[in-house]
């Protein structure tokens, strides 16, 4: 697929990213309720892909990721499809992009994109993980050993843990707006955080469409 013609209207990219368990759906969810967009979830546009596909199925079948993740040259390929073909000016990425490789991928498409707008927030399970996000990045070997500087993370996959600090770096280096929040505030405080955050109109929430 080519870059989309210079008339296309603007597109507004809010990802939602984080570690298992932190509410990246119901958060994604909720803010593409309240900007009338369009969610994008890796897994579920995996899930459509490989009924018709068995080399995708296998894909997913033989991945050895303890998160789930599919090989990253197919999922940078599924979400450059699904952004391409959105049917929505605003899109909502739930846990995407989860990776430095995807995050550069990710910015790569939207290049492409008259006028984007990419803007994360990142979701954390306590205080303790809200500093470590916090900290300047820095880019890291992703080895089996490699730490965060800042300490181990308890109770985090080891390897979202490896992930996290690189994904971090590179959306710092390409400016991308990136706004941290403790996953067990109240969901509505949440909305208004990235709102305020990422400068979002408020005019373009439907009243109640976030309760």
């Amino acid at each position: 697929m080519t870059a989309q013609p210079a008339d296309s209207p603007p597109v507004t990219v809010l990802s939602v990213i984080g570690p298992p368990g932190a509410g990246l759906g119901s958060v994604a969810g909720a803010l593409a309720r309240r900007h009338e967009g369009e969610v994008l979830a890796l897994a579920d546009i995996t899930e459509r892909r490989a009924s018709a596909s068995p080399a995708i199925a296998a894909a997913v079948r033989d991945t050895s990721d303890p998160l789930g993740h599919i090989p990253g040259p197919l999922a940078c390929r599924l979400m450059r499809s699904a952004v391409l073909s959105r049917s929505a000016d605003t899109l909502v990425l739930d846990g995407y992009p989860a990776t430095a490789v995807q995050a550069e991928h990710l910015l790569n498409v939207l290049r492409g994109l008259p006028g984007h707008t990419l803007a994360v927030l990142e979701l954390v399970p306590d205080k303790g993980a809200l500093r470590r996000a916090l900290l300047a990045p820095t880019p890291g070997h992703l080895t089996p050993d490699w730490r965060n500087p800042a300490g181990p993370a308890p109770g985090l996959p080891a390897r979202y843990r490896q992930r996290a600090p690189m994904l971090r770096f590179v959306l710092e280096r390409h400016g991308v707006s990136r706004h941290v929040a403790e996953s067990h505030l109240p969901l509505a405080e949440l909305l208004d955080a990235a709102d305020n955050a990422f400068g979002l109109l408020h005019e373009r929430i439907p009243d109640g469409a976030a309760s």
